[in-house]
């Protein structure tokens, strides 16, 4: 006889199994509308060709639905992590093979697996593939961020949906779940929009994480085993860096650069490494690895990250990383230095303190930008304190910056505030960060963390001090990981309970808006990115997908200006619809001084400087670093137009360097007005201070090279003696301009900006020995903390003093990082024609001669490598819309008319006559 219960009972199992076949039907649903919305046609390639991808994917499919495992969620899985994987190998400069091997080994796994808990760990492989699954870095330029984690997202919460539909039911810890709760909802409901725009589509992300690591039964998915997975999947990336690191001629020089690989900061390949090393050195089991090679497994993989971890140059990850060695494993290592650790340990220490020590750090303590950006992030949020900007809004504020520290910055326009704290509540004010804060003595206080989990968690709480680096999925994954483990409770129901009856389909219905919100948001770079690859195949139709990716997500700020600089980029005169696009830029991002900057310019070119003259102030009160100084020289150069008095923003533009000095200097009619100010103020200057002093000597500096003529200037005897060497250096080289020696020398005294000069003057006597030998002095000053030689000049000179083949192969490395420059490729040309190949020599002028239109808009004739070609980190976006502009700028072809003629004509006779030979 049935009693209630079992009634009650099998009702829940029923409801369950309708549930299970309403998911699965909902799943194949999904799996169609990714396929035809976002992969077809059939485009790219992880196993050599498209049709070996697709029997790839099918056979993992069938085996896995075979196996009883459900065809719809096997399905959606593979056609997900294939477009992971095709993302991931893009990114990639070496060894694109392992991306390859690890989509084909995930395959396997997938049609091999056997239990819940090893297709949970198989979704959360992804998220340490590049460190980064779903980056969408083509997106923005410079340090924008644009995160497009769609693919991911809907494999996380469709892997954790899947054990709800089987009848399990999570437990949870209703305190930590509601603080993160409340945080993620405060900012969705405030900060949709505006400018942080970053906010819906990273909130997306964060909801998908936590539903992945609170979901039934992912507790020991979330644990070791889920770490051994992370290890294994950031494999690929840490060789193809290791790859980059292998090409250098030098492999000592290529240590002492930054790494970059897959197209991430060094700062992100540090913290990951840094996570993985707080897991790999701490006593727990590999079992996910044959016993026998568990030792090796983890002694690679320690390797590995340690080596990715120095040669990325985040002091911060390292000094974190030698501090939880020293204080969590003070006793464990105390044990293992006694036998045959000990070298070993002590070498990596010495690295770890070289890699802190090295390329003066105390420079970098005193004088860090990073000082300068928490000061202007406390700006922000005392202007907001309550309610925040939204996520990842820093680089569309207002920056602020002392006047007397206005140059100290090297890169300023960054995403983010560089600090866990500042950045909370610059998002979400102070009540977001009261909620961090609260949620964060929670987790700390909770007996439910793992001491693995807390060891993360400190480490990265203690990075959070000096940098912010959890805005790529990875990072965030980890972070959330460790917290949810106080958020999830001690189990999970096997089966539902009667008044849990409605749950599972409540939960499905969130899930349900999840999928709908991440194919919305995903639908605006997936138009981006098709209308790149039509207008790449010269498809007439990618205009019309970029106007629709705008239009689909008006809140995205980088596609709208992508829109902007790819029809002005390619021949798309600005019109009034522009003007007006802008405007709505402007009013919806007020603090962001690009827009600003824009419809100055516009309103410049049409004619009407007066009119630009609050634009362009605005823009440069807004953001006034300025890193190349074109937004203040064409505030100068309005200002003149205008009848006004150009010379305080021309003295900041020439300043700045960069574009700035030519913009100003040798514009084809105001330049010698302009000249003649500029050097009636430097004389007249009398610098007070060190920083005052310095100013005074770049834009002295900058003059000469223009040719102006300064007098001599006398400084305080107190104030020269307490110059450092830098500024030392800039006062001796104005005095090597203002009366250059006839035949170059060294000094033991002078810096870089000296023996470049020299070295210049090496080259132009053709003096060899005097020319190898400075040419030595400066690699051995050169500061190797970026992917590219700083001194790009020196190797373009010392082409004159090698052997045909040896100068050809230097300056191929130059011109892979600047392939539109037409001198390098003359030059080349002229190493062909003394080589013997005539023909190869006048097909590289013909490239030249091609070039030369376009690259002579540019304000500077080079006349050799262009440093601002490699991308100013900080601000690409003005460098791009700048050179856009300046094909439709009246002005742009009067710069250097002599120069370019005469450069022009000998590419001429060149290419008429197969002449050359080595210059």
């Amino acid at each position: 006889m049935d009693t209630p219960a079992a009634g009650q009972k099998i009702r829940g199992e029923e409801d369950f199994r309708n549930l299970q076949g309403v998911w699965n039907m909902a799943l194949m649903a999904v799996a169609a509308c990714w396929m035809y919305l976002y992969e077809i046609p059939w485009r790219g390639d992880l196993l050599g060709l498209p049709a070996l991808d697709l029997a790839w994917m099918a056979a993992c499919v069938g085996i896995a639905s075979w196996r009883g495992r459900p065809f719809a969620e096997n399905l959606l899985w593979i056609i997900l992590s294939r477009r992971l994987h095709l993302a991931a190998m893009g990114e990639f400069e070496a060894f694109q093979i392992l991306v390859s091997i690890s989509w084909a080994a995930w395959g396997a796994c997938l049609a091999l697996a056997e239990t819940d808990e090893q297709r949970m760990l198989l979704a959360g492989y992804h998220l340490g593939l590049t460190f980064d699954a779903g980056m969408c870095r083509p997106i923005g330029l410079g340090m924008s961020f644009g995160l497009d984690a769609a693919a991911l997202d809907l494999l996380l919460v469709t892997a954790g949906m899947a054990r709800i539909a089987k009848g399990r039911l999570p437990t949870i810890r209703w305190v930590p779940a509601a603080l993160l709760a409340g945080a993620l909802g405060f900012l969705a409901i405030l900060h949709a929009g505006g400018p942080g725009n970053s906010t819906v589509v990273t909130l997306l992300t964060l909801v998908s994480l936590a539903f992945f690591f609170l979901a039934p039964g992912t507790a020991a998915a979330a644990g070791d085993r889920l770490m051994q997975v992370l290890v294994l999947a950031g494999l690929p990336i840490v060789l193809a860096a290791f790859g980059m690191m292998l090409g250098e001629a030098d492999l000592w020089t290529a240590f002492q650069k930054r790494v970059f690989a897959g197209g991430l900061h060094p700062n992100l390949l540090a913290a990951y490494s840094l996570a993985m090393l707080t897991f790999i050195i701490r006593p727990a089991g590999w079992d996910l690895v044959p016993a026998p090679a568990r030792r090796v497994a983890r002694a690679v993989c320690f390797i590995a990250y340690v080596g990715i971890l120095l040669a990325s140059g985040g002091r911060a990850s390292i000094l974190v990383f030698l501090l939880t060695v020293i204080l969590v494993f003070r006793r464990r290592f105390a044990d293992m230095c006694a036998g045959w650790m000990t070298v070993p340990a002590l070498a990596v220490g010495l690295l770890c303190l070289y890699k802190l020590l090295d390329t003066s750090l105390w420079f970098e303590i005193f004088h860090n930008e990073r000082f300068l950006i928490w000061r202007a992030a406390i700006d922000q949020i005392r202007a907001h304190p309550w309610l925040g900007h939204g996520m990842m809004a820093f680089g569309q504020l207002p920056l602020s910056l002392p006047d007397e520290l206005r140059m100290i910055p090297a890169d300023w326009i960054y995403p983010h505030t560089h600090n866990l704290f500042l950045e909370i509540a610059l998002s979400g004010g102070i009540p977001v960060l009261a909620l961090f804060l609260t949620a964060g003595f929670l987790w700390g206080t909770s007996p439910a963390v793992s001491s693995g989990a807390f060891i993360l968690g400190m480490a990265f709480l203690a990075l959070g001090l000096f940098d912010f680096v959890w805005f790529t999925p990875s990072l965030m994954a980890l972070g959330m990981s460790a917290y949810c483990e106080t958020a999830r409770g001690s189990g999970a129901s096997g089966e539902p309970l009667p008044e849990k009856a409605r749950t599972p389909w409540a939960i499905m219905i969130f899930i349900f808006i999840i999928i709908y919100i991440a194919f919305a948001v995903h639908r605006a770079p997936f138009l981006f990115r098709q209308s790149v690859e039509l207008l790449g195949s010269r498809n007439p139709a990618w205009s019309e997908s970029l106007d629709r990716a705008s239009a689909v997500r008006p809140a995205d700020l980088s596609i709208r200006l992508q829109r902007l600089l790819i029809r002005w980029s390619t021949g798309t005169a600005p019109c009034e619809a522009d003007l007006a696009e802008i405007d709505d830029i402007a009013a919806g991002w007020p603090g962001y001084y690009l827009p600003r900057f824009l419809r100055g310019r516009l309103r410049t070119m049409a004619g009407h400087p007066d009119q630009a003259l609050e634009d362009l102030a605005a823009s440069v009160s807004l953001e006034p670093r300025d890193l190349l100084g074109i937004r203040w020289a064409h505030l100068a150069l309005a200002r003149a137009a205008a009848g006004m008095d150009p010379s305080d923003a021309a003295w900041e533009a020439v300043l700045r360097g960069g574009w700035g000095p030519s913009l100003i200097l040798d514009h084809p009619s105001a330049g010698a007005r302009l000249k003649s100010l500029l050097g009636s103020r430097w004389a007249a200057s009398t610098p007070k201070s060190v920083y005052e002093a310095q100013m005074v000597a770049e834009i002295g500096i900058h003059l000469i090279r223009h040719g102006v003529t300064l007098p001599a200037k006398e400084l305080d005897s107190a104030l020269t003696r307490s110059f450092p060497e830098h500024v030392r250096d800039a006062w001796n080289l104005l005095d090597l301009l203002r009366v250059p020696p006839p035949e170059p020398m060294t000094d033991p005294s002078w810096g870089m900006g000296c023996l470049s000069f020299m070295l210049e003057l090496a080259a132009k006597t053709k003096r060899k020995e005097i020319f190898e030998d400075i040419y030595n002095k400066i690699q051995t000053k050169i500061v190797r903390r970026s992917k590219d030689n700083e001194n790009l000049r020196s190797d373009f000179l010392s082409a004159g003093f090698l052997p045909p083949d040896a100068a050809l192969e230097r300056l191929q490395r130059l011109r892979e990082n600047d392939p539109g420059n037409p001198w390098i490729i003359e030059r080349c040309g002229d190493l062909l024609a003394a080589s013997g190949r005539p023909d190869e020599a006048r097909e590289e002028w013909r490239t030249s001669l091609k070039l030369a239109p376009s690259v002579r808009l540019e304000p500077v004739f080079s006349g050799g490598p262009r440093p601002w070609a490699l991308g100013s980190t900080g601000d690409q976006w003005t460098l791009a819309f700048e050179t856009a502009l300046r094909r439709y700028d009246p002005d742009a072809g009067g710069y250097h008319r002599q120069e370019w003629d005469a450069f022009i004509a000998r590419l001429r006779g060149k290419t008429a006559d197969g002449g050359g030979g080595r210059p």
